[in-house]
Parts: C-alpha cells; sequence; structure tokens
C-alpha cells in the first residue's frame, strides 16, 4: 500500500492503491523554479473586473474548494490531463494521473470538517506560483488538528492548475 496525503487526517483513507500510482524521477514542474514574494488577499469575485491577476483567483478557488467544498473551484483546479506531483514533508513521494488526483484530493475536502483554510504565502512568477497553507481541521473524533498544505500552480493557457501538491504536520 502507498501513503495517502491525507494520512493524517482520521477521516480520510490512509493508503492508497499502488497500481495508481506513477513515479517520475525528475522533471517536476517546480525544479530551478524561483519566483518572488507576492500580496494576496482574498479577491471578492466583483474584482475580476478591476485588473485582479487571474492567480488571485486561482488561490481563492483553493480556500473556497476547503471552505466551502466548491466544487466548481475544484473543476476549475486540477488539471484536465497529465500528472500532478505529490510531496510529503517537502519530499516527492509519487505522482498520480489528474483524474486520480481529482478524486484523491475530493476526498480531502468532503471527509474533513475544516475550521478555517489560510493562504500563508505566495511566491510567484508569471508562470508559477508556490502557495502554502494552513489547514485547521476538527477529526472524526471531535479534536482540533492542524496540516500544511503546499501547491505549485501552473499557467495552462488560461487556467492555473495545480501540477504539486503536498501535506506536511510542519510550517514548510
Amino acid at each position: 500500500m502507498i501513503c495517502s496525503p491525507w494520512y493524517g487526517y482520521a477521516s480520510c483513507p490512509p493508503y492508497l492503491n499502488p497500481n495508481r500510482v506513477i513515479i517520475i524521477n525528475a522533471g517536476w514542474p517546480s525544479y530551478n523554479w524561483s519566483g518572488s514574494n507576492y500580496r494576496w488577499d482574498r479577491p471578492d469575485y466583483n474584482d475580476r473586473w478591476n485588473q485582479r491577476n487571474d492567480v488571485d483567483f486561482a488561490i481563492r478557488d483553493i480556500q473556497d474548494a476547503f471552505e466551502t467544498r466548491n466544487s466548481g473551484a475544484l473543476d476549475r483546479l486540477v488539471p484536465q490531463s497529465g500528472n500532478v506531483h505529490l510531496y510529503f514533508d517537502g519530499n516527492y513521494g509519487y505522482s498520480l494521473d489528474s483524474r486520480d488526483f481529482y478524486d484523491l484530493y475530493e476526498d480531502g475536502i468532503d471527509n474533513v470538517k475544516t475550521v478555517r483554510y489560510d493562504i500563508i504565502d505566495v511566491q510567484y512568477n508569471g508562470r508559477g506560483a508556490r502557495v502554502t497553507a494552513k489547514h485547521d481541521f476538527v477529526d472524526s473524533w471531535g479534536n482540533r488538528g492542524v496540516a500544511y498544505h503546499s501547491y505549485f500552480l501552473v499557467l495552462e493557457g488560461r487556467d492555473w492548475v495545480i501540477r504539486e501538491f503536498g501535506t506536511s504536520n510542519y510550517r514548510p
């Protein structure tokens, strides 16, 4: 069995079927990537007409997916094809086909009671964005927990999509 990124969440399956996992030895989208600090505030959807950057709305979709279980946000964030690379405590673990990642990510959204989902850091360079979030949640037994999520978003066509996702119990 392969460890799921939701391993630390009691309400989610801790393991994945190994037949769904892809191991890639090189070529991750964030390899040799650098960006600058980016000031992100949660935009109002009316801001779309006020010269907001589209990455602002993609980051808001990440937050909305967890806080409001917004399935439209999930549809916009997950790529239609290709792989999404998964990380554990900052280290590459494996990759999943985008359809399998969609299902896995949806499990984390639907099966965890989110208390708060804060975007705590954004690095940006125009073609990519590294996002770090803090997930405050309540587990199956009513205990509070915290996990940190990391994302690498890539601009593909007109859409910002998740190409890397990671979880950690420690703030990166």
